[in-house]
Formats: C-alpha cells, sequence, structure tokens
C-alpha cells in the first residue's frame, strides 16, 4: 500500500481516535503521559524519537502494517499530521493519530 492511499482507507468510529488524540495531548500537557507504548481494543499508542523530536503515534490497529511500513521507508520523515505539544528535556513532544484527517482533528484544538 502506498501512503496515497490512507485516503482510501475507512476507520469506522473516528470519535474513538479523536478522544485518544485530545485525551493523550491533555496528559502530556500536564505531566501525566508515561511515555510507554501501550495498546487497548482499538489503537496502540508508539513513542518513537524521530527528525530530534520525541512522537507519539496513536495507530488504528487496522493501520498498524501500513504505518509500520511508512515508518520504516520514510525514516526522516514526518509521518503525518502531528502537533507540538511541549518541550521536554530539550525535545519537542509531538502527537499525530495516523490515519485520521488532520481536518477533524484540528477540531479538538478548536474545542
Amino acid at each position: 500500500m502506498k501512503i496515497t492511499d490512507l485516503q482510501d482507507i475507512k476507520i469506522n468510529n473516528r470519535l474513538v481516535y479523536i478522544r485518544a488524540f485530545k485525551e493523550i495531548m491533555d496528559k502530556i500537557r500536564t505531566d501525566q503521559f508515561n511515555y510507554e507504548d501501550g495498546e487497548n481494543e482499538k489503537y496502540f499508542v508508539i513513542n518513537e524519537e524521530r527528525l530530534n523530536s520525541h512522537f507519539v503515534h496513536i495507530v488504528p490497529k487496522e493501520l498498524i502494517n501500513v504505518f509500520n511500513k511508512v515508518r520504516k521507508d520514510n525514516p526522516s520523515e514526518f509521518l503525518g499530521f502531528s502537533v507540538l505539544v511541549r518541550e521536554l528535556k530539550d525535545k519537542e513532544v509531538r502527537l499525530s493519530c495516523f490515519g485520521i484527517p488532520c481536518a477533524e482533528l484540528t477540531k479538538t484544538l478548536i474545542n
């Protein structure tokens, strides 16, 4: 699958990921996030150092194979829309939600 094919993937229950994005963002901002990889029934939380920043990725389970391929094939690039949440130990901490359109995530920031 090509990265351009992401737009063709239909993610069900997008609200689950949008809520997770908001909750994790709040935890990062208030220094309550543990920065460990995790998993629940719908998605993975993956932490990585990339481009001199710390990234926290929310990845729907149905996209994990695509995410891993994109991550491997593009080690020096952003993997999509991300938000700068804070700085920690002289690194930017960025949050992304792989496969969810940035317009939907941006609404979370506004509300």
